[in-house]
């Protein structure tokens, strides 16, 4: 069972200082996320007067927190910016990972050696190039099951790169650069353990606790040296509470915040026992 206590809790908000003060509206996903629809709207237009009919499509990168909901944003975006007469495509940085077998060598889940970044790298040179047809790779989660899908352009406005190296600027990533627009996801360590947790009870053979805990605190370490560090190339900034509702910031209103402290001390005073 799980187990908490004061001090835990301080230690947790201290850690990732995103928690917002205010709180939480019930307003409807269009309307939480209303800043960001607004600005991809206003930017494909400006591109479109710009380039006429010859331009390619606009590159949103979402990346963040592990857990977090990338993938469901960029659904959630991709519906509302439809409703706009926006056309967009999804193309997920985890479908160009290295196959299982050879994920093996790698002890985390987050470690950047898993992707295929060359593979990756050509695709949205491709994109940007303004090429109306490419090839890009599928990957079910469920299933595991890889394969490949024709991805037409033409009529594409943008595209909503999501992953969790997607504002990456430095190598291997080096992905910020064909952003038009980045975007970055957070949530609190707590709300990211407790997601995780979740997800492995449902697993057919769960990690136990101990088990799980240590996997945990590998993917932390790798979290908090490749992904944290891309946060500052956000022109947004998307608070997710434990309930999925969405806080939108401008990245300059965050930037003067405090850096958050990975040391094992903080991180270990979660328990799942």
């Amino acid at each position: 069972m799980k187990k908490y206590n004061y001090t835990t809790v301080v230690l947790v908000l201290l850690v990732f200082c995103v928690i917002p003060c205010g709180g939480w509206t019930q307003n409807s996903v269009k309307e939480e996320l209303r800043l960001i629809l607004e600005e991809i709207q206003d930017k494909v237009k400006k591109k479109a007067d710009l380039h006429a009919h010859e331009s390619a499509p606009l590159m949103i990168a979402i990346g963040g927190c592990p857990g977090v909901g990338k993938s469901t944003i960029s659904q959630l975006l991709q519906a509302e910016l439809s409703e706009l007469g926006v056309a967009s495509a999804i193309i997920s940085l985890d479908h160009y990972g290295l196959s299982l077998n050879e994920r093996k060598q790698f002890a985390s889940e987050l470690d950047p050696r898993r992707i295929q970044w060359n593979k990756l790298h050509n695709t949205l040179t491709s994109i940007c190039e303004g090429e109306n047809e490419i090839i890009i790779p599928t990957f079910n989660q469920l299933t595991t099951e890889r394969g490949q899908k024709i991805l037409q352009l033409a009529n594409v406005d943008c595209i909503l790169f999501e992953g969790l190296y997607a504002l990456g600027d430095f190598p291997p990533m080096d992905l910020l650069q064909y952003a038009d627009l980045a975007i970055y996801l957070e949530t609190s360590l707590e709300n990211i353990y407790d997601w995780k947790w979740q997800r492995e009870l449902k697993k057919s053979s769960p990690r136990s606790p101990e088990f799980f805990f240590n996997h945990m605190m590998e993917i932390v370490k790798d979290f908090a040296f490749h992904v944290y560090p891309t946060r500052k190339n956000a022109d947004f900034i998307i608070d997710v509470d434990f309930f999925h509702h969405y806080s939108i910031s401008d990245n300059e209103d965050v930037k003067s915040r405090l850096e958050p402290d990975f040391t094992s001390f903080r991180l270990e005073t979660l328990s799942y026992k």
